[in-house]
């Protein structure tokens, strides 16, 4: 039947019905519409948790589905928010997972008598009328702390005492021909009288005094640098503080990952002057050394150049945290293959088929193993990248005496160090924009960015990856396919 000629029926039954005294029929009400369901607060609860790893509270609930707040001003107000801070540093430590397994300056500690001055294990006690108050690079510039004398000393190096004449002119910058006395070690600090603490107590650290004895040091309660973190804190917190600082000063990948600046506290800092050994080999003063830690904050982190070294740094590649984590060579390249390429070495490390090992430093074992039929579509890869990192011990420490090349090659280029091998990745690595945005997208939602996502939208979060992490990360925050994506 044609629906359209449907009312001509009706209108003979009502002509019919009126003419037999009857009403005529009442139509029918059109069907009513489906009705509206009302908001559930799930995706309000689903962005909350995204955002700021917490859900919302009742009074967000209540003003949201009142329709008094909308989605977009709650996004706005939680990025804003401490707790999006907090997220952002938890994505930053699962980042690299980075954790350091030392406990840095064990050797030289301060230990308090029982008149509160401070003297090294290895020296001899002083009585509170033999105490010297001595200025230190963690306190406030014009604050003491009081010391025992043989504690004390200007340099952190002294020419060995000898009648070598090999030893007699010799350039101090030659640390490792025997014919000086570092003393960074602790052989040399329980036998010579001339070290100890260096200019404002470079080469130590004050313990807390705790227990009933008071000479007694509590390794585990050892104060902190800042008054209120724990040295170890400063090492395993380095790539969190790291990528914090990134995003809120929108730098890029290559910044946070190989960038040419530090960024940390005080005790940090120190940590890497002692580690690139220029005061040592005296191509820093101590005097110089002390003036760039003062320049950081006494409390909390800030951004620093390098200390100066024969062994260049790169942002978080050259840091303790990794170089610890990851503690061989081979390691710390797969490393950044399966957290920046989101996938184990392969062929893909090789992508001009690069079949040489230029570096002087590969061992012949090395160049036999990875140069085997059976190995080399992996090791070719990655061992020219993991030459890049050659030269520093899993302490952070660079390897300032026996000296190694860093000559290698990545993604088509050659290049030389941690800095030109995080450029590759970040301007080269194949697939590196998009794992960056599908580590952050799985992290921030908890969904799969393979499997919930489609082509398109994949391609708009790898487009924001190139930003680096905040556009990304905001990006993906504040984006309809997030919402669209979240679970109902």
């Amino acid at each position: 039947m044609n629906m359209h000629t449907s009312k001509a029926p009706l209108l003979v039954v009502a002509v019919l019905l009126v003419g037999l005294g009857c009403p005529p029929p009442v139509p029918a009400d059109p069907p009513a519409a489906a009705p509206v369901t009302p908001p559930t607060g799930s995706t309000l609860r689903f962005l909350s948790l995204a955002i700021r790893d917490v859900p919302p509270s009742i009074e967000e609930t209540t003003a949201f589905l009142a329709g008094d707040r909308s989605l977009d001003s709650f996004t706005t107000e939680w990025l804003a928010s401490p707790q999006h801070e907090a997220r952002v540093r938890r994505y930053f430590s699962d980042f690299f997972g980075l954790t350091v397994g030392f406990t840095p300056f064990d050797q030289f500690l301060l230990e308090p008598n029982a008149s509160g001055v401070y003297r090294l294990a290895s020296k001899p006690d002083c009585t509170l009328d033999e105490a010297v108050a001595a200025p230190a690079w963690w306190l406030d510039e014009g604050e003491t702390i009081l010391m025992c004398p043989t504690s004390l000393s200007d340099e952190v190096v002294f020419p060995l005492v000898t009648d070598d004449p090999t030893c007699v002119g010799i350039d101090p910058s030659e640390v490792g021909s025997g014919c000086f006395v570092l003393c960074n070690a602790v052989a040399n600090q329980q036998s010579d009288p001339r070290c100890g603490c260096g200019r404002e107590q470079l080469l130590c650290l004050p313990c807390e005094q705790t227990g009933a004895d008071p000479s007694t040091c509590d390794v585990v309660g050892r104060p902190d640098l800042t008054r209120n973190r724990e040295v170890e804190r400063d090492f395993n917190q380095e790539s969190v503080e790291r990528g914090l600082f990134a995003y809120q000063q929108n730098l890029s990948w290559f910044d946070y990952l190989g960038g040419d600046f530090f960024y940390g506290t005080r005790g940090l800092y120190l940590s890497y002057l002692l580690g690139q050994g220029a005061i040592f080999t005296q191509e820093v003063s101590t005097a110089d050394a002390v003036a760039q830690i003062r320049a950081l904050p006494v409390v909390g982190s800030g951004r620093a150049p390098w200390p100066t070294g024969v062994m260049p740094r790169a942002g978080l590649v050259t840091s303790p945290g990794y170089l610890d984590t990851y503690n061989t060579v081979r390691g710390r390249a797969r490393a950044l293959s399966q957290r920046l390429l989101c996938h184990d070495v392969d062929e893909t490390l090789n992508i001009d088929d690069f079949r040489d090992y230029p570096n002087p430093n590969h061992t012949p074992a090395d160049i036999a193993h990875g140069s085997n039929p059976r190995c080399n579509f992996c090791h070719f890869g990655m061992d020219n990248q993991a030459a890049m990192l050659f030269g520093y011990d899993r302490d952070g420490t660079a390897q300032f005496i026996n000296i190694q090349s860093q000559i290698g090659h990545v993604f088509g280029e050659d290049g030389v160090g941690p800095a030109d091998l995080i450029r590759g990745y970040v301007e080269r690595g194949p697939g590196f924009d998009e794992c960056m945005a599908k580590r952050a997208f799985n992290s921030f939602s908890g969904l799969s960015f393979d499997q919930v996502l489609t082509d398109a939208e994949r391609a708009e979060f790898t487009r924001l990856a190139k930003g680096g992490p905040k556009p990304l990360i905001e990006g993906i925050l504040q984006s309809p396919i997030l919402l669209r994506a979240a679970p109902q």
